[in-house]
């Protein structure tokens, strides 16, 4: 990661510090990285979130594996992603 990133990851850390209390103030203190403090929080409030990405995932796998007959079906399994 760059000077940028850190600095943007920096910045992040300090402003959920500012926004959020409780058990959650607790997961952004344990990771200097705001960017990781972020993930942990989205993984400890929105647990659902891994459950939805492993369904897209599948999903495009799936799609992988079924011939598109023409320009238009390929289009449409791509919308139904």
């Amino acid at each position: 990661m760059g000077n940028s990133g850190r600095s943007e990851g920096r910045h992040l850390h300090m402003l959920l510090r500012q926004r959020v209390e409780g058990e959650a103030r607790n997961i952004v203190d344990m990771h200097s990285n705001g960017w990781t403090a972020w993930a942990q929080l989205a993984k400890a409030y929105e647990p659902a979130q891994g459950v939805r990405e492993a369904m897209a995932r599948n999903k495009f796998a799936m799609m992988c594996t079924t011939k598109s007959k023409n320009p238009m079906d390929t289009r449409r399994a791509s919308r139904e992603l």
